[in-house]
């Protein structure tokens, strides 16, 4: 990386000597420790293979009533994930700015909004940052790991107890993990995705042997899933909504790399292009995976399990390698079992990875308590050790001069994380599990997922949407200014993906008001454990949590006669590559000042 341009302002010399001041540095990831190409598509792919694509084909199948339609709604699923990319592409390369230039920084939509929505301070801040603090996390999916846990152990019926154990102990060794080293939490996502990929492209080809005949244990009879593909659709609209928001969950992967956006190396350059790479073989993935169920397991059989209480076996790839290897032995099926809960933990670990920077992100903004503790990087232990063993060796080397490496080893940027940051996520990711520990695991399952998917996936991308139509519409000179990408030659090419997005989760925002029929098994009040208007009007209802918080924020100012003042003020360096083609601006560091003023010090800052 080469600078040519080096931008820094310090705020914080302005202000009293307030005990509640804070005032913190951070420094980026040096250019060796930033996130590769690689990385970016890893990071999409492990979050979105998970329990999305192993637990609810087999709700989705049930839903819609036929695997002509079920497959029709998962290719849908892969056009609107690559037009909710493009919009956060758009969103993410554009903004934020400073000094008239865009200089990536993570965060994902929370950057975004601000940008969007820049008065009253903190109003937006608040509206999405106790949201994202809240349910911003695999709850649901730490769950579903630990029901995989004890089938996989042979407890086919598993008890609550150790369910929610599990999850808990999988949430803290996720969080220990990218704790103890940054680097290997990395390194350790990049593996996962690739394991996790292997293992969807094993169920494709063991589905491709079941369709050609091949008995590995559960028979040669084929299904007849696909004499009458779409005989027995539903007719219900309720069906086809909770069906296609467990879709929308289960390719919201896309949106990983953008919460960790301004750790990537050179992002304008890598994003388009590994992003979309990545969501392509999802897409491809995912379809022909469905296709593999299909294959293996008839649709009576479906019915006949999942029409049973939950007891550790009724999801779709369960019963796909029940299929394909028989019910005789148990051993193949809990083996996959364990491979399964391996990958949840992957899932696990990814969205501990991007959603404490982003807790972190809000963290800068002042509106928590202590906020600038759980704004901090500090050092991991792995740094600290690398440290030590590297001072050791250049002090006790025998030749004079030939311990620089050790020495160089001394002065690199140490690996650091965002430690408080990453306890902040532990917190809320266990309260979510005890809040819901009065549920059986099933029903904690799916309503943690279902909210996820209605307010982190369906309300905040149709609001992510919908503000990119803003700008494109309504401040339309600004955002040509602004934008990074060209779609076509009109605004309406250039908008069209953010319509279809918006349009897709604004539908099923509306539309999951809709009751499903009495007589429906799948979706039913008696089926998911709790009433149908639950999720929606709960999901709705986030959007009153900031604006409490913002009113507390207001009648704290009022209390103390003073106004709270954030500033975040980048240093940035303007990369050029070595053959000059390419030039972009990314942050090294930025100097945070919080602290409580007068309320004259905005009419003297005008003033100046």
């Amino acid at each position: 990386m080469s600078s040519s341009s080096s931008l820094t302002e310090d705020w914080g010399r302005r202000g009293n000597a307030d005990p509640d001041n804070e005032r913190c540095e951070e420094t980026s990831p040096s250019d060796s420790q930033r996130l590769g190409w690689f990385t970016i598509m890893c990071l999409i792919l492990n979050r979105s293979i998970g329990t999305g694509i192993f637990a609810t084909p087999s709700k989705i199948f049930l839903g819609v009533g036929n695997a002509g339609t079920s497959l029709l709604l998962w290719a849908f699923g892969g056009v609107v994930a690559l037009a909710g990319l493009h919009v956060w592409n758009e969103l993410g390369l554009s903004v934020p700015r400073k000094y008239e230039r865009s200089v990536p920084r993570s965060g994902g939509e929370k950057n975004y909004f601000e940008y969007m929505l820049r008065s009253p301070a903190f109003l937006v801040t608040c509206m999405y940052g106790i949201v994202f603090l809240i349910l911003g996390n695999l709850s649901g999916n730490a769950i579903q790991l630990g029901v995989y846990v004890m089938v996989a152990a042979g407890h086919d019926n598993p008890s609550k107890g150790p369910v929610l154990g599990i999850a808990i102990a999988a949430l803290t060794l996720a969080v220990s993990v990218h704790i103890f080293s940054r680097r290997g939490g990395i390194v350790l996502n990049n593996a996962f995705a690739v394991f996790k990929v292997s293992l969807l492209v094993t169920i494709i080809i063991l589905g491709i042997l079941r369709k050609s005949g091949l008995d590995l244990g559960g028979g040669s009879t084929q299904t007849k899933n696909f004499e009458k593909p779409f005989a027995g659709s539903s007719s219900h609209l309720a069906h086809y909504v909770d069906s296609l928001l467990y879709i929308l969950y289960s390719y919201s992967g896309f949106k990983q790399p953008f919460y960790v956006l301004g750790e990537a190396k050179t992002p304008r350059r890598i994003f388009p292009w590994a992003t979309n790479a990545a969501v392509l073989i999802q897409w491809l993935l995912f379809v022909l995976t469905n296709v593999a169920y299909l294959w293996a397991v008839d649709a009576t059989r479906i019915e006949e399990t999942l029409a049973e209480d939950y007891n550790g076996q009724s999801d779709m790839v369960s019963l796909f390698f029940e299929s394909i290897f028989g019910t005789e032995s148990p051993t193949p099926k809990r083996v996959m079992t364990g491979l399964l809960s391996l990958s949840i933990l992957g899932n696990i670990i990814v969205m501990t990875f991007t959603a404490a920077r982003v807790k972190q992100e809000i963290a800068k903004e002042g509106i928590l308590p202590w906020s600038l503790f759980f704004a901090k990087s500090t050092p991991t232990p792995w740094a600290w050790l690398k440290l030590r063993w590297a001072s050791k060796r250049r002090h006790s080397h025998a030749h004079p001069g030939s311990g620089d490496r050790f020495a160089a080893a001394e002065r690199e940027l140490p690996d650091q994380s965002p430690i408080a940051a990453l306890a902040l996520h532990l917190f809320t990711s266990v309260f979510l599990i005890v809040v819901t520990a009065g549920l059986d695991v099933e029903t904690s399952y799916t309503f943690l997922i279902s909210i996820y998917a209605y307010v982190i996936n369906g309300l905040i991308g149709f609001l992510a949407a919908g503000g990119l139509l803003y700008m494109m519409y309504l401040r339309a000179e600004e955002w040509r200014i602004v934008s990074q990408f060209r779609l076509g030659p009109s605004r309406w090419t250039q908008s069209l993906p953010a319509w279809l997005y918006c349009l897709f989760t604004g539908f099923l925002i509306v539309c999951s008001f809709v009751p499903p029929p009495s007589s429906d098994r799948e979706y039913s009040d008696s089926r998911t454990g709790f009433p149908w208007y639950i999720v929606p009007a709960i999901g709705l209802s986030s959007i009153l949590w900031g604006l409490i918080w913002y009113g507390g924020l207001k009648l704290e100012e009022r209390r103390r006669g003073e106004i709270l003042i954030n500033d975040r003020n980048p240093a940035i360096e303007e990369f050029v590559s070595d053959d000059k083609t390419h030039r972009e601006w990314i942050m090294t560091s930025e100097i945070i000042t919080r602290r409580w003023m007068t309320r004259g010090y905005r009419h003297e800052m005008a003033m100046d």
